[in-house]
């Protein structure tokens, strides 16, 4: 499929980079690995509750590597995104089943920008232990810095589950056309917004 040719290209592309995947994270602590397939990188233990890392991804829409140019660039900028922080998180894969759901874009608020993308790299900053505010927006911002160039690249689309705090255009990159439909939603229900939150549907920045 496009999906897989598109990610057997990036994955070929990172493996001829050997030095992004041994990079030590000295900062965080981190370091980065090739893994063959998701339980090699999950392991059998299960999930830890949070970390000392802000977070930024963005969607990355098959139809971006039918253009070489561009295809190209946004290898550059994930490769930029590796060497500038020492780690790209993960990188979610989409297509599949993701793809065939919901084809007329009706039936969840997922932003429909998910159904054509191929995948999700996300990176981020770390932040200490024992933080501050000072601390914490540091990282955020870091954070949302680093993705600046894969941002031009790309529409507005990102993982509303591991976004960035300060994430410009936010009602768009997350829930895409549904958002005002969505906002009517929230003020038949819940018109007091007794229940809010930073960067939801009517929520702090809404």
């Amino acid at each position: 499929t496009d999906a897989q040719t598109g990610l057997s290209w990036l994955r070929t592309r990172l493996e001829a980079r050997t030095d992004m995947f041994t990079t030590s994270f000295a900062q965080g602590g981190y370091s980065t690995r090739a893994c063959t397939s998701f339980m090699d990188w999950h392991g059998p233990n299960t999930d830890a509750a949070g970390s000392n890392f802000a977070v930024t991804g963005r969607l990355l829409p098959t139809s971006s590597f039918y253009n070489d140019t561009l295809r190209d660039d946004i290898f550059d900028a994930i490769a930029d995104l590796v060497q500038q922080n020492g780690i790209v998180m993960n990188m979610m894969i989409g297509g599949g089943q993701v793809a065939r759901n919901d084809p007329h874009h009706n039936e969840t608020s997922v932003n429909p920008l998910w159904r054509s993308s191929l995948a999700v790299p996300n990176t981020g900053a770390p932040f200490p232990l024992d933080f501050t505010k000072s601390d914490l927006d540091r990282a955020r911002y870091e954070a949302w810095s680093s993705m600046r160039r894969l941002r031009s690249l790309t529409p507005d689309g990102a993982y509303f589950n591991e976004a960035n705090y300060f994430e410009p255009n936010w009602t768009t990159t997350f829930l895409g056309p549904h958002y005002d439909r969505l906002l009517q939603v929230k003020d038949d229900v819940d018109p007091e917004r007794v229940f809010t939150c930073w960067q939801c549907v009517g929520g702090t920045r809404g």
